[in-house]
């Protein structure tokens, strides 16, 4: 008795699978049915691409960098569309040392957000793109450029970035350099002409010289051009006379009037000569054991008791 039971339970618990498998399966096949038709429904999707493009561009301007660079990849209208879009950047920072992209902007609703990308390797990789991008369409208020060397970007990121940015287009208003090497030179070249200020920070630099960067248009137009070098071991400072050939460019190129040069930790050597040759345009300021050079271009017939509404704007 005791064994016919046992068969008998055994038969049952088979029967009740087999049923729940058999009720089961076309679960399965419903809910790959589903799943299916929900593929092809958002493969079939035509409303984004029917609406107007400027209510299409006005959406993606509520939308999040995160989300503007998933929509730009999705075809080329989609990416055209991104790219004819501005993007308010407050900050952006390029660290060529450790592959880093720092950036502060603000999305649609104002709200001013952080993204800070990291590559695993060395060079850029994918974050090659969206610094192409962004010096291609976003208006930068602040861009600083970080402990580059000339292997801090290949050969096929300077392609990308050629093919993305043409020269003289990127919208930059104030731009920080801590190094002076051909990388920077290239960085250079892709900014416009409206940059309000440069600064160009160098430690140690015994190559910094300034007839590579006068070649440049941004620099040629640049409204307040700061700098400071040591050429060695922060004791030694730069001489006056080095800034010779800029303050006489300036003369040459009949420069706008307001236009300013501020360098800092400045040698005295050489000083008496270039007031002479400057004169109208120089005037110095004094500190504990270190120089700060202005140079002004000012109105040839403006008042010495009206220098100070130049100076002070500096700051």
């Amino acid at each position: 008795m005791f064994l016919f039971v046992r068969y008998e339970t055994t038969q049952k618990c088979c029967a009740c699978a087999l049923n729940i498998t058999f009720r089961m399966r076309p679960v399965h096949e419903r809910l790959a049915a589903t799943i299916a038709k929900r593929k092809n429904d958002r493969q079939n999707f035509e409303f984004w691409s029917a609406l107007p493009e400027e209510l299409r561009k006005k959406c993606i301007g509520t939308m999040e960098l995160q989300a503007r660079c998933r929509l730009r990849a999705t075809s080329k209208t989609n990416k055209k569309l991104v790219e004819s879009l501005e993007l308010d950047v407050e900050t952006l920072v390029l660290d060529g040392e450790k592959s880093v992209i720092k950036l502060k902007y603000r999305d649609g609703d104002g709200v001013l957000r952080c993204i800070f990308v990291v590559s695993n390797s060395s060079g850029f990789e994918s974050g090659i793109y969206l610094i192409g991008w962004l010096m291609k369409s976003a208006t930068i208020k602040h861009m600083q450029i970080m402990r580059f060397r000339s292997t801090s970007i290949t050969e096929v990121e300077k392609q990308i970035i050629n093919k993305m940015v043409p020269h003289k287009s990127s919208r930059i208003s104030a731009l920080h350099i801590s190094d002076f090497n051909d990388i920077i030179f290239f960085f250079l070249e892709k900014m416009w002409t409206k940059m309000d200020r440069m600064k160009v920070w160098v430690r140690g630099g015994s190559d910094y010289s300034f007839d590579q960067l006068m070649k440049i248009p941004s620099f040629d137009y640049v409204k307040l051009f700061e700098t400071s070098n040591f050429l060695s071991n922060y004791k030694n400072p730069c001489a006056v006379n080095a800034y010779f050939p800029i303050i006489q460019t300036w003369v040459e190129n009949n420069a706008p009037v307001g236009k300013k040069l501020m360098a800092l930790d400045v040698r005295r050597n050489g000083f008496s000569s270039f007031v002479k040759r400057f004169k109208s345009l120089l005037i110095l300021i004094e500190g504990n054991d270190k120089y700060k050079l202005i140079c002004v271009i000012i109105p040839a017939c403006l008042s010495p008791d009206l220098y100070h509404k130049y100076i002070n704007s500096l700051h």
